[in-house]
């Protein structure tokens, strides 16, 4: 029954954490990716320029209460894409976002956009804490990528500094660290619309498409004690 921004944070129970509260914008956030470090932080995504009155483009890091970590700087943001039919950079969207298991908890930034800060990184990249572009992190190009479906609609990153990518056009691949894909997991053919961890030592995963729902192994072969179930309608 409380009116909110965006979004909330809940407590286990379901009830509203009101000890987070998000600052007024002048664009709701459409993304959003906790960081896993026990922090309470969680970076936002969007077409937003404004959070609580102090002018940020894009992408923010908020602290456990909501307010605004001034550390991350995505200084002029994204510029989008052209529709082709006589607009200029006129699309833009900030789809998913997913945050490094491991290590210094890198941001995986997913979207409709042909730059950041400057620099072309058509839909895909990785960001630093500081907000800057992570220079290892060199994205190709997918298989069955376009500029208006381009990329991936499903990130899940690993404990061992990788990260799972899905998407209708591009099935799944593993992307190595740097940015190449893994050659050591090959899946079989699905148009992926989610991937998620199996949360138990095998490292296997569960992924699912509009038909299918599967549990696959570390090097993408289906894992032989589950039974897959029947679907008539995407999950």
């Amino acid at each position: 029954g409380q009116p909110t921004a965006g979004f909330i944070r809940l407590n286990r129970d379901g009830t509203r954490d009101t000890n987070f509260q998000l600052a007024s914008m002048d664009q709701r956030p459409s993304a959003m990716a906790p960081i896993p470090d026990g922090s309470g932080a969680v970076y936002i995504g969007g077409t937003f320029t404004t959070y609580g009155g102090t002018p940020i483009r894009h992408l923010a890091r908020l602290r456990a209460n909501g307010s605004l970590d001034q550390g991350f700087n995505p200084a002029e943001g994204f510029i989008g894409i052209s529709d082709g039919e006589g607009g200029v950079n006129n699309l833009l969207g900030i789809a998913r976002m997913a945050v490094e298991e491991i290590g210094t908890r890198r941001l995986y930034v997913q979207g409709l956009f042909g730059s950041y800060r400057g620099t072309s990184v058509p839909g895909f990249l990785r960001i630093l804490l500081s907000g800057e572009i992570d220079p290892t992190f060199v994205n190709g190009s997918f298989p069955g990528a376009s500029p208006f479906a381009p990329n991936p609609e499903t990130l899940l990153p690993t404990t061992d500094g990788k990260i799972y990518v899905g998407g209708r056009a591009i099935g799944l691949v593993r992307v190595n660290e740097n940015g190449s894909i893994d050659s050591g997991f090959a899946p079989p053919q699905m148009s992926t619309t989610m991937v998620a961890s199996a949360g138990d030592p095998t490292g296997d995963i569960y992924v699912s498409s509009f038909s299918q729902f599967r549990r696959l192994r570390p090097d993408g072969s289906p894992a032989p004690t589950f039974q897959e179930p029947a679907i008539d309608n995407q999950m």
